[in-house]
């Protein structure tokens, strides 16, 4: 079980930023990557000048569905390839493409490859410039991705790594927030009192993303971003970025500066304990279900003792990019890095990947991913809800249990039409992991409880708010079926008719090869 636990941390964050994509993907969207765009062109020019711009090679890594490689190689002529775990993302990323360029079709963009960031399909010393915008902090080792991105950039090379959020002293983490639109009565006094951020952290607004099991990583500072890149290239340029962080109370912390560190601990050690005190009269039912807490007075004497520390060594303005690195160190911060890889010069390569991959409807699929995000899901086993025939998903979800709808996206769900309902596993007693995608539905005024019962484990999920969320769950020999459960506060079967609605189920089928 170990061995399947392990897999499941690896799929699970995988799998959500695909659902994501698919999901969330908005053709509507007309934000625009030129300033991005701009800032590569211009990282080019200034630290790649005896590079023609069409023998650069350039490697945008964490593309998600963006197009910022796609229309540098149509407006420069360089070779531009665009990497990410989710193959549905870059799709999309390809669709805006399509629909943005300037003749309107996609014939010269760049090359699109599903891969895992942490173990590259690429060669050795391939890319002149590898640029990842924002996305360093989705895993708990971004150490080994920079020694990746590292390894696959070309000696003299420039790594830029833009816009990238950094782990702040001044924070509880105590718990993960609503996006703004969904923010509790809570949540929005701790924003009007510039403490949302101290409560939680630096990635205020986490939750949706962790519900689908992906990672969002708030303790990476910024000088350990600073290390990593240090061991293998040398920095060109640093920019930190915090001020839009210094809310009401860091600015009042910082105008207290001047106060012995004793006392300063003390100042904030009181202030803090007021300011939660009266915020702990909002947490009522909602916020108990979404798991919203506040710190402990033990939490409270200890952040209050370490920031006091950090505050009363902070250089003096002299020192600029020192006093602004404990600044960050303090407060958070987005960092902004161009480094250049050493090391002696070595012949051009010419062999992009240094494994075989498969190429899939125009994007390029390492295996590494195949293996971990559904690839080896079992169709005659477990049917495709959103592309097989209704008579296909009746094997798991009998018509008389699951109503079918279909979403404003044009997507199928399935949506539960009593307080019970059974999911059939045609792969029952196979070992491997089960992944179901489902929206909960908001009961007004209540929370409520979806319970999947395994035969062996009852799993539960409190609802007071509509959410998609991931059930992810290893078996050594699945079972032939799932109930579920819709149940009140007090365990009683509550008749909320579409509490649940089904997107999604895939079995991946493992075994102890499987690594």
């Amino acid at each position: 079980m170990d061995r399947l636990n392990s897999l499941v941390r690896q799929i699970s964050s995988q799998l959500g930023l695909s659902i994501c994509s698919d999901l969330f993907f908005d053709s509507s969207d007309e934000s625009s990557s030129e300033p991005q765009c701009a800032e590569v062109l211009k990282c080019i020019t200034k630290y790649l000048p005896d590079y023609p711009l069409e023998r650069v090679r350039l490697l945008e890594l964490g593309a998600c569905d963006s197009d910022i490689g796609h229309l540098l190689q149509q407006r420069t002529g360089l070779e531009a390839t665009l990497s990410d775990v989710s193959e549905a993302a870059l799709r999309h990323g390809l669709r805006k493409v399509g629909d943005s360029s300037i003749d309107n079709s996609i014939d010269n963009v760049g090359k699109a490859v599903a891969a895992d960031p942490h173990t590259l399909p690429f060669s050795d010393n391939y890319f002149d410039i590898v640029f990842i915008s924002s996305a360093l902090h989705y895993t708990c080792t971004p150490e080994v991705i920079v020694k990746e991105m590292l390894r696959v950039l070309n000696t003299g090379g420039v790594l830029f790594l833009y816009s990238e959020p950094c782990a702040r002293a001044l924070a509880f983490n105590s718990f993960q927030g609503n996006d703004p639109e969904h923010q509790t009565e809570f949540e929005q006094h701790l924003q009007r009192r510039g403490l949302l951020h101290t409560v939680t952290s630096v990635l205020a607004h986490s939750r949706p993303e962790s519900l689908l099991g992906i990672v969002r990583n708030p303790h990476v500072r910024a000088g350990d971003y600073i290390q990593m890149i240090e061991a293998d290239a040398e920095i060109e340029e640093l920019h930190l970025s915090f001020e839009s962080l210094l809310e009401s109370f860091e600015q009042e912390l910082l105008k207290h500066s001047q106060l012995p560190e004793f006392e300063l601990s003390a100042w904030i050690k009181d202030r803090l304990t007021r300011e939660f005190s009266s915020a702990s009269s909002l947490l009522g039912e909602r916020e108990r279900c979404l798991t919203q807490i506040l710190p402990d007075e033990n939490q409270i004497r200890e952040c209050a003792a370490e920031v006091a520390r950090l505050i009363k060594r902070i250089p003096e303005e002299s020192e600029q990019r020192a006093q602004r690195m404990a600044l960050a160190e303090l407060f958070g911060a987005t960092v902004q890095i161009i480094a250049r890889k050493n090391g002696q010069s070595s012949d051009r390569i010419e062999d992009q990947f240094c494994r075989p991959l498969k190429c899939s409807h125009g994007i390029y699929v390492d295996d590494w991913v195949q293996q971990r995000i559904g690839r080896q899901t079992l169709p005659q086993a477990c049917p495709n809800l959103q592309e097989d025939p209704l008579e296909a998903v009746a094997r798991v979800l009998h018509p008389a249990q699951w109503e079918t709808v279909e979403t404003e996206r044009g997507m199928r769900e399935f949506k539960i039409r009593g307080s019970s309902a059974c999911i059939k596993a045609p792969f029952g007693g196979q070992e491997g992991i089960l992944l179901l995608r489902f929206f909960a539905v908001e009961y007004p005024g209540k929370c409520y409880q979806i319970i999947f019962d395994t035969g062996q484990e009852r799993h539960s999920y409190c609802v007071c708010q509509g959410e998609v969320l991931l059930f992810c769950h290893p078996f050594n020999e699945a079972p032939s079926q799932i109930l579920v459960n819709i149940e009140n506060e007090d365990g009683n079967p509550l008749e909320f008719p579409g509490a649940l609605r089904v997107g999604d189920i895939r079995f991946i089928r493992t075994s102890k090869s499987s690594t």
